[in-house]
């Protein structure tokens, strides 16, 4: 007979959370390093970021490139295959590498690529879910599936040439922090100022070993990991031969430049805000990875390149056209698959307020014919409305949020501000400004070489977009977009300039000059004469739009670089168009849109 005992354990004290650990863990042994503090917030046995079920996609912290579109995995294929056949041989001879693999969806889509020929599959993954989510994705295609938890573990078993891919890895690597001080660098450490919160503090020696230059205040970042897993793949690769490829978010250089951030359910926090509930990130500084690579005489290193460049060469556009041909119904999902893919850096990357999107689209991705090719978002210019309205359903599919209310201006290069409470849907709007509290609301400005500036406050509670040509500009277009902005709140408000037409490529009669400095000398700093054209100048308009938004108490300014009127291929120029004599142009759209309450 067989008999059945319950023990019931009274008063079972639930595992504290990793900030309770890591708290006591300072308490004890004092400040934590940088790199502890990544690694126990990412890879805690218990605790750890990438040990919850889904730390990527919809309901993680992020979206990676392979989840956006499936071309993106069938581009890198395409890559890998053209490697495959310089071996010039007719049975599979390599084997394939991916470092952090996710939940498999980049290995299935290169997988895809009949040509692909691969003795075996390595896959280099810490999370046992994700591992599990690996498997169903990929038996189908490929049966022969390594697992391994270190990249170490799995070089010490490879005697093949073998092609390495790893996308967003390096930047989920643990650094190191120091910053530049009068007494030389010193180390940025975690430690807690009431037993209750983190905070960061310096150490108290200077870091001597340090020979780094930096400016006073500066912050340099050093990923050990890294260089150490650069080191032994570089020799992996000269002893086997074979490739590798990273793709990550990094510069040559980013000395002066703390890039550390903390992502939760898609948005920005303080990175001391929820360890191990939020993924933790850092710029890769791929000047520093090249200098290891560099040691290993025999391998070729080739240039830093963008992922826009690499895509787009390896034909991103054709295969959309392909499935656009294929599939018209999803052309608009394309399009906007594209321009995210390849056009990242004008997206959302400049401020980083929780429940904020925002972007400066370009002039690609979208369904417009020439002279309007492809993302105008301009009605007034003669392209066919259908064409604008395809173009604005992509541009909120870029944005992530298809279904927004999406609220545009008859613009007229004067000092008008729109409240979109104030006024109904259907009402045409004419002005140079919007801004909301609304959610679920974009708010779009078009432009052609003007100034467009995206605000919002700190707190994500309200938003405004204004368009700055040089008429608006001296009219009050920033002044009277601010005011509104701060008539709404007492939040310390931000802004974003976009691309826009530069200095060089502005000229401006005697007429505009008087207009600008006649009532206030001051302005002629934003003028130089034009070495073309006697008693013309050249206008430096967006630092004037800067200069409008510091006068009227905006600190945090971001912009972007880019001029409109020399790069054709990604933006539309009114005033190249007329220097072309051609009768018209397009536009491309800025949007911002607050996501929630």
């Amino acid at each position: 007979e067989a008999t059945l005992s319950l023990c019931v354990a009274e008063h079972i004290k639930p595992s504290p959370p990793l900030k309770d650990f890591l708290i006591k863990q300072i308490q004890q042994f004092g400040p934590l390093r940088l790199d502890a503090y990544m690694h126990l917030c990412l890879l805690h046995p218990q605790w750890g970021y990438y040990q919850h079920p889904t730390p990527i996609g919809t309901k993680g912290a992020f979206t990676t490139a392979p989840e956006i579109s499936q071309m993106f995995g069938e581009i890198l294929g395409g890559w890998v295959s053209d490697l495959c056949h310089r071996t010039h041989s007719s049975i599979p001879t390599l084997d394939l590498i991916e470092l952090g693999p996710g939940r498999g969806t980049l290995m299935a889509d290169l997988l895809k690529q009949k040509s692909v020929k691969i003795k075996k599959v390595h896959l280099v993954e810490q999370n046992i879910n994700l591992r599990k989510q690996q498997e169903k994705v990929l038996t189908s295609s490929q049966k022969n599936l390594v697992w391994h938890t270190h990249l170490t573990d799995c070089l010490d078993q490879l005697s093949n040439p073998f092609i390495l891919i790893a996308n967003e890895f390096l930047d989920a690597l643990p650094i190191r922090q120091f910053q530049k001080t009068p007494k030389g660098w010193k180390e940025r450490l975690i430690t807690t100022t009431d037993g209750e919160t983190l905070a960061l503090a310096l150490e108290a020696s200077s870091s001597l070993w340090l020979q780094d230059l930096g400016q006073e205040g500066g912050v340099l970042e050093i990923c050990i990991q890294a260089e150490q897993l650069i080191h032994d793949l570089c020799n992996a690769l000269e002893k086997n031969g074979g490739a590798a490829l990273f793709i990550d978010y990094g510069a040559q250089d980013l000395r002066n430049k703390p890039t550390l951030q903390a992502l939760k359910n898609h948005q920005h926090i303080p990175v001391l805000e929820s360890p191990g509930e939020s993924d933790l990130t850092a710029h890769v500084n791929f000047g520093r990875l090249k200098k290891v690579a560099q040691e290993f005489s025999s391998l070729k290193i080739y240039p830093l390149i963008t992922q826009r460049e690499f895509l787009l060469s390896l034909g991103l556009q054709q295969r959309a056209n392909q499935l656009s041909k294929a599939s018209p119904s999803h052309k608009a999902a394309l399009d906007a698959a594209v321009q995210r893919l390849t056009h990242s850096n004008s997206m959302g990357n400049l401020f980083k307020i929780p429940g904020i999107k925002h972007g400066f689209l370009t002039r690609q991705g979208g369904c417009s014919p020439k002279p309007f090719d492809s993302l105008n978002l301009a009605l007034s210019k003669g392209d066919d409305p259908k064409n604008v309205l395809h173009n604005q359903k992509t541009a909120l599919g870029i944005l992530e949020f298809p279904s927004a209310n999406f609220y545009g201006l008859k613009q007229l290069h004067g000092p008008i501000v729109h409240e979109i409470e104030r006024v109904d849907k259907k009402e045409k709007l004419e002005g140079d400004a919007l801004i909301t509290e609304r959610p679920q609301t974009v708010l779009n400005i078009v432009t052609a070489d003007c100034v467009p500036v995206l605000i919002t406050s700190l707190d994500g509670k309200i938003i405004g977009a204004a368009h700055a040509g040089w008429r608006g500009a001296l009219f009050g277009i920033i002044k009277n977009t601010v005011q509104a902005l701060k008539r709404k709140t007492n939040t310390p408000l931000v802004a974003a300039i976009g691309p826009c037409i530069h200095q060089k490529s502005y000229e401006v009669s005697p007429e505009v000059y008087a207009s600008f400095t006649q009532n206030a000398p001051n302005n002629t700093q934003f003028f130089i004469p034009s070495l073309k054209t006697s008693n013309h100048y050249l206008f430096n308009l967006p630092d004037f739009v800067k200069t409008q938004l510091e006068y009227f108490g905006i600190k945090e300014i971001d912009q972007i670089n880019h001029n409109t009127y020399e790069n054709q291929d990604m933006f539309f120029s009114c005033r190249r168009a007329f220097h072309r004599n051609e009768s018209t142009f397009g536009c491309q759209g800025s949007l911002i849109v607050k996501t929630k309450e």
